[in-house]
């Protein structure tokens, strides 16, 4: 069931997404709430599980991560086993920092951070190659990045009767 939120809610997530370390102060005088009022509100956006946690966003450039792959990856069998195995064999691989199930000619999408193309080579030869359910792996390599956020913050439309 989806929580019922309204425009303040909608006015919190989108602050606390684009700065995860302002404070409650800052928040309450953006938004127009008493501070009281407004941790109340994170709180509950908080056990509710929309907010999941807060995060760091890294440069990953300084810390020499200079190439980023997406993997198109094929199993062998889709079976509930074959899907495990590969789970628990991809969250060994701390490159691999995405990996989504998904339909059409691939069975799922990886996105791989890597320093170089060398390092990437030893990624795939040593770890990927020894991941036994993979049939197939598709590399594309990203080539610049011209939009990256966070999720929309949007709230619903909510639709008008005429009197």
């Amino acid at each position: 069931m989806t929580p019922k939120l309204d425009k303040v809610d909608y006015s919190i997530l989108a602050k606390i997404q684009n700065n995860a370390k302002i404070t409650n102060l800052q928040l309450a005088e953006t938004i127009g709430l008493s501070p009281a009022s407004t941790l109340e509100r994170v709180k509950r956006l908080e056990t509710q599980g929309i907010i999941k946690s807060y995060h760091a966003r890294l440069n990953r450039y300084k810390l020499a991560l200079h190439v980023h792959f997406w993997l198109q990856v094929c199993l062998h069998n889709l079976t509930h086993e074959s899907i495990q195995s590969f789970k628990q064999d991809i969250e060994q691989i701390p490159e691999v920092i995405a990996c989504y199930q998904v339909t059409g000619e691939t069975d799922f999408l990886l996105s791989v951070l890597s320093t170089d193309l060398i390092s990437y080579q030893g990624i795939l030869s040593s770890k990927l190659s020894e991941i036994k359910v993979i049939k197939s792996i598709r590399t594309m390599t990203v080539l610049s990045t011209l939009k990256e956020t966070g999720i929309p913050i949007i709230p619903p439309h909510h639709s008008h009767s005429r009197s």
